[in-house]
């Protein structure tokens, strides 16, 4: 907490709220997991929370581990990210899973989705007849 607030000091007077400031925490964490050989992180890898996005909140709201939050993530206050990250941690744990392994499996299989796939198909489509591609 007392991390999350420092980051929403350093970027004041610009907007940032405590949904994004613990994203950035949630993140670095993940990603140094990731590229390590991850020894040197294992004891974070089972309390990290889970980055939030909105593949995520859509895998959550969809699997009926929440109910779809009535604001963006980015917009969450701490009471609002605890209590996402409370009923994820309680899901993971039934499934003997890391609230950061549940979201690879989760981000993964939200990526893959057809509706997913092709708007990506369409982005990229725009892009490159922007750019001569």
């Amino acid at each position: 907490m007392a991390t999350c607030n420092e980051i929403i000091r350093c970027f004041w007077p610009f907007p940032c709220n405590y949904g994004q400031a613990q994203k950035w925490i949630n993140m670095a964490i993940k990603y140094c997991w990731f590229f390590s050989d991850g020894t040197k992180l294992d004891a974070w890898y089972s309390v990290a929370h889970m980055p939030v996005d909105e593949f995520i909140l859509r895998a959550a709201v969809e699997r009926a581990v929440i109910k779809r939050a009535h604001m963006s993530w980015s917009r969450w206050d701490q009471h609002t990210y605890k209590a996402f990250q409370d009923e994820i941690r309680d899901h993971a744990t039934k499934r003997r899973k890391t609230p950061l392994a549940l979201e690879h499996d989760w981000w993964m299989e939200e990526a893959a989705k057809p509706r997913l796939v092709k708007s990506v198909a369409r982005i990229a489509e725009a892009l490159s007849g922007r750019h001569g591609v």
